[in-house]
């Protein structure tokens, strides 16, 4: 097989992978989006993308989101899945929008625009979690 040819099966199979995980962001964006209690433009801002872009994305209009986006996505996905271990269900959506004073007096919610803040919210839900002093 020639250079040509295992360069092009090679890119034809990373944009099949690339596709077939397109798919599954519309479910994850509506799921997470729900389950924060977030409106468009909270969320998108979360995603750091348009409300225009995450619109599109949500009904599926225009091509998957770019790596990084993804990647924001699988965090955001993680951090609600701890927020899911370590607090009731009905209290989860509340814990993200009110002030926390382990984090300074800041909302959990807007923490999730950045990687730092993803962390530092997700390391607070371990040590709820686990009933470690915060």
């Amino acid at each position: 097989m020639g250079t040509l040819a295992k360069v092009t099966r090679r890119t034809a199979h990373r944009r099949g992978a690339r596709y077939r995980a397109a798919r599954a962001p519309v479910s994850l964006i509506r799921d997470a989006q729900a389950r924060l209690g977030l409106s468009q433009e909270n969320y998108a801002q979360i995603l750091g993308v348009s409300v225009r872009t995450l619109s599109r994305w949500m009904t599926g209009a225009t091509a998957v989101p770019d790596e990084d986006r993804l990647e924001r996505l699988e965090l955001v996905g993680d951090v609600l899945q701890a927020a899911e271990r370590a607090l009731a269900p009905e209290a989860v959506t509340d814990w993200f929008r009110a002030a926390n004073p382990v984090l300074g007096d800041l909302r959990p919610i807007d923490l999730l625009q950045s990687r730092a803040g993803r962390e530092r919210v997700k390391a607070l839900l371990g040590q709820i979690r686990w009933g470690l002093p915060t």
